[in-house]
């Protein structure tokens, strides 16, 4: 239910201050309030299954679990979870998501971040060559 296109349709363009005070004092109706109610519920609904598409596939963690799981058994996980999302960006359904695509680069990409996975940019003492790639970057912008 669309307040501000009824009103608008009836009286003509109406302010959003205007439209904000008349939705304050219309909302506690109760007709209003569970058509509102019946819409979010809906939106909800949706935008859980959009968000957490996965949650009736895989095993979700709220807290560390008692006892850890096999490094086989994530890496398969986060394979196939990779598998599932691929053809989403590969297929041209993500622009702007992914700035390049082609595998040669993504192998490098990945060389580099095992490279430098350890590093950390607050402790330029110990990883200079971070600050060095840094402030090349900043040059180049």
């Amino acid at each position: 239910m669309d307040i501000e296109k009824i009103v608008n349709k009836y009286l003509g363009k109406v302010s959003p201050r205007v439209m904000a005070v008349v939705f304050k004092h219309i909302k506690p109706i109760p007709f209003v309030k569970k058509r509102i109610q019946k819409e979010y519920d809906g939106i909800m609904s949706n935008l859980e299954n959009v968000v957490k598409p996965y949650k009736d596939r895989f095993v979700t963690f709220s807290h560390l679990p008692e006892t850890g799981r096999d490094k086989g058994d994530i890496i398969k996980e986060m394979e196939e979870l990779q598998s599932i999302e691929e053809s989403k960006w590969k297929d041209g359904f993500a622009s702007g998501a992914v700035y390049h695509g082609d595998d040669d680069h993504i192998n490098f990409l990945n060389k580099v971040y095992a490279i430098n996975s350890q590093s950390n940019p607050l402790h330029s003492d110990i990883w200079p060559s971070t600050a060095k790639y840094e402030s090349e970057v900043v040059c180049m912008a």
